[in-house]
Order: structure tokens, then sequence, then C-alpha cells
């Protein structure tokens, strides 16, 4: 089975598991919200000679004359997290619109901060850029650098996600958590097909509720990527990624739907979740 068939293979699952638990109407409210997802995987995942879509950590290329991002009024500057090269990524697949080519590149906090918003950058650097490997400013750490790759996968909302709350119209119950789509069954089965800590791009993020309790994903704002941090990544040797106090949770970086289309990022909005 291919990559592309693997991915639709899990959106028939993900519709399904609605299938099974809920009414007929409230299963086809819930297909409607099933999204594609583009996961990255590590070097253990790939095939012989396949190109990397993505690279976590290491230092960034910016564009020639370009400087690190700077942090908070008089704080440290952010930890470059990851650069996403567009070009790599499986063509048609995701239904956001990333640009076709170019890279991202994402940068976040270093250790500490809370749950919620956090301070964090996303850099567009467009295909045939001339650019340069720039070095971590004093007291930045750098990230060992991991390549990782691009799969066709899919992804559906948690029950606490706005957009459930919008299409089941639960804000008008008395109690939510009384609707079918909190029926333990369907929750626990859903999070064995997408509650995933893992690096994504587009779709949903693992779970919005806990990341910043929704904020951020509000109507109009799409996932652009989720990193994860704060735990051994896959080909890594060892360390945190992104918190050095050991530390671990999950960054979303969220963005809306215009701002992409016109491959503006300066309004994107970074959440952190901790455990």
């Amino acid at each position: 089975m291919d990559d592309g068939q693997a991915g639709e293979r899990q959106m028939r699952a993900l519709r399904e598991i609605a299938r099974r638990h809920l009414a007929d109407e409230d299963a086809r409210r819930w297909c409607a919200l099933v999204r594609p997802v583009i996961r990255l995987v590590g070097e253990e995942e790939a095939g012989a000679g396949e190109p990397a879509a993505a690279r976590l950590g290491g230092l960034p290329l910016l564009p020639r004359g370009a400087h690190w991002p700077a942090g908070p009024p008089g704080g440290v500057p952010p930890v470059h997290l990851a650069s996403l090269d567009c070009a790599a990524l499986p063509a048609g697949w995701l239904d956001v619109a990333l640009p076709a080519d170019g890279t991202l590149l994402f940068f976040a906090p270093g250790a500490g901060g809370a749950d919620g918003p956090a301070p964090g950058r996303v850099v567009y650097v467009p295909a045939g850029t001339p650019c340069r490997a720039v070095g971590a400013p004093p007291g930045v750490g750098v990230i060992p650098a991991v390549r990782l790759f691009a799969r066709r996968d899919a992804s559906a909302p948690f029950p606490d996600h706005p957009c459930v709350r919008e299409a089941f119209a639960l804000d008008t119950w008395a109690d939510p958590y009384d609707h079918p789509v909190h029926e333990q069954g369907f929750v626990d089965e859903l999070g064995e097909r997408v509650h995933r800590v893992e690096h994504r791009v587009g779709g949903y993020p693992v779970n919005a509720g806990a990341v910043g309790h929704g904020a951020g994903t509000e109507p109009g704002r799409v996932m652009l990527a989720q990193f994860t941090c704060g735990r051994p990544v896959p080909g890594a040797q060892g360390g945190a990624p992104a918190d050095g106090d050991g530390g671990g949770g999950v960054l979303v970086w969220t963005v809306r739907r215009e701002d992409l289309a016109r491959k503006s990022f300066g309004e994107a909005v970074l959440l952190r979740h901790r455990w």
C-alpha cells in the first residue's frame, strides 16, 4: 500500500468510528469535519533515497542580510525549532493553502513558560532566495538537527474543538457533555486513532482543548503545524528539543486562511501545552 492509499484508508477509518457510535445525522456532521494531515516521521520510517520534507533543529537558512528573530522586549531570542520544505510535501493532499515551494522556519521560546499563547515566529523564505546559515545568538541553544519525512494521513477534532461546538451547536445545550459526541466509547476509539503526540502539518492539533483551551483555534484559523518538544525525537541524541528544563509538551502554530493565501505569516499564533 502506497502513502496515498494509507491516507485514504485512515480517512475512511475515522468516518467509520462516527458511523458506529453516532446517529445518522450526527455521523454525517462528524464525517464532514475529518481533514487530511501530513505526519512528519523520522529516518526509521523513511524509504531509501527519500528526500526529507522538514528538519527539526539545526541552524536556520535565512535570506542574506536577515537576522535571527528577536525575542520579547528584554527577553531571550527564540529557538529555531524546525524548517519545513513546502515543495517536498505531498501536493494536493492538504486542505489548507500552504505555499507550493519555499521554506517555512519555525521559532519558539526556549525553556519554561505556561500553557496557552506564547511568543513565537514563523518566517517564510520564498524559493530561490539567496540564503545563509545564521548562528544562534548568545544564550540561545541549537537543537540537534533531525531529518523528517512526509506521510499522508487523516485527522479529526476532539469534541472540545471549536469547530465541533459549532457543527453540533453545543453552546445551546444546558450540558454539552451530554451530547453523544462526548460518549466515552466514541471518544476512546477516536483517541486511539488521532491522539498521537507527533510532528504534523495541517489538520487538527493533538487536542485543541489541551492546547490553550482552544485559544487560537477559533473559526477562521487553521493549524499550520504541530511539533512535539521536551522529549527525545527520532534520530536525536537525547535532550529536550525546545524546553531545556526537561518539561514536555506540544507546540502548535495556527494561522488565518486568508493570511495563508497571501503567504503572510506575521500573525501566526503559537500555542503551547505542557505536560
